[in-house]
């Protein structure tokens, strides 16, 4: 989707491990700058599991799905060929989530950094080298990581710019109190945010988190009917 910010994950087969050692995550990242330089995707956070990856970007056209099948397809074939190996090495398609709504991009941004110390991998986000988050504190902007677009789509939580993503993991902040580390994908956006304008965009992006058709449909005054009819239109 063309000016989309997406949540990308994917899982290794069976969750099995993608990444045996730091060289293997530093293959994957020189693949990921490929891909980003080549769509011209906003990379804005990203960190790397050992048997996952999160991915947050920012697609100015509309190929999420061409890059992201050559970043994980090319990884997947030269870790096989390494390990002299047949099979998968991901599970499946890669996962992706449209972000619309500031509060679901801010406690994004947390989960992605949060996700080792969940996971007791560290104790605390900056405990992890690979993911964006100690970038992203520092404010820095590189090939890897966007900061000043995360801290331009953080404004609306006011301050400095430097200091708007490292608010984020203040005890007292809002979102920590009230989330913790909830997984963005337990939460959602309004229909009212996601059907801003009535734009079939936005009944997709409404299926996708799990609104049932007659939710969307009393949101617009509609009939079910109506709302099939515009889905499929969106989908062909």
């Amino acid at each position: 989707m063309a000016g989309g910010i997406h949540h990308v994950i994917s899982r290794g087969d069976h969750r099995e491990r993608i990444f045996d050692d730091d060289e293997d995550r530093r293959r994957f990242l020189g693949g990921y700058l490929d891909v980003v330089e080549r769509y011209g995707w906003a990379p804005l956070t990203y960190c790397l599991m050992d048997n996952h990856v999160h991915l947050v970007v920012e697609t100015p056209h509309p190929n999420l799905g061409h890059g992201c099948r050559d970043l994980i397809g090319l990884y997947a074939r030269r870790r096989n060929a390494r390990r002299d190996a047949l099979g998968h090495v991901f599970q499946g398609r890669f996962k992706s989530r449209l972000v619309l709504d500031d509060r679901y991009f801010a406690q994004l941004l947390r989960y992605v950094a949060l996700n080792p110390v969940k996971a007791g991998l560290c104790d605390a986000a900056d405990g992890w080298p690979w993911s964006a988050h100690r970038v992203l504190r520092a404010g820095v902007t590189d090939q890897l990581v966007r900061a000043d677009r995360v801290a331009q789509l953080l404004e609306v939580w006011g301050g400095d710019a430097g200091e708007r993503y490292a608010a984020l993991f203040e005890p007292a902040n809002p979102l920590a109190l009230q989330y913790g580390l909830t997984d963005p994908a337990e939460w959602r956006p309004t229909l009212a945010v996601l059907l801003e304008n009535g734009q079939h965009r936005g009944l997709e992006a409404a299926r996708s988190y799990g609104y049932k058709l007659r939710e969307i449909a009393e949101h617009l005054g509609v009939h079910e009917t109506t709302v099939c009819r515009r889905l499929r239109m969106s989908n062909g």
